[in-house]
């Protein structure tokens, strides 16, 4: 695996831990807290489990764009990640409100958006650090 790929897989993944916490903890966590029932939750989350979270994610989308979708932008990575995220959102808490309970409906609704913003987030600067130095990099 080229050193460019490992630098913009974990570039995307601290940029997709920060976006998380700046969403998921300041803005929104009242919300979560009155939205979220499940008393196994960590709370607080426990943060390198989270953060080699995102680092797995930072690498899942940066092969995805290196190997077969030759994204190399900060524009390409955003919509790119947007769209994945918002797919993966969807599937994931659909599954989870089927099988474990815990959440209302609007919290999932707002957690699908929230991974859709993330990933742009983590995959813009992926496709951005896939091109930089790139003389048709943006």
């Amino acid at each position: 695996m080229k050193i460019k790929v490992i630098i913009a897989a974990v570039l995307g993944g601290i940029t997709s831990f920060i976006t998380g916490f700046l969403t998921y903890n300041l803005l929104l966590g009242e919300f979560f807290k009155s939205n979220v029932t499940n008393a196994s939750a960590n709370n607080p989350p426990i943060a390198w489990a989270l953060f080699a979270s995102n680092l797995g994610w930072g690498f899942f989308f940066v092969i995805i764009f290196n190997r077969w979708a030759s994204i190399s932008t900060f524009k390409s990575g955003m919509i790119n990640g947007l769209w994945m995220g918002l797919l993966l959102g969807l599937s994931i808490n659909l599954m989870n409100y089927s099988l474990m309970g815990g959440e209302t409906i609007l919290a999932h609704a707002v957690d699908v958006i929230l991974w859709g913003i993330i990933c742009a987030a983590g995959g813009g600067v992926g496709g951005w650090a896939l091109g930089f130095g790139n003389k048709s990099s943006e």
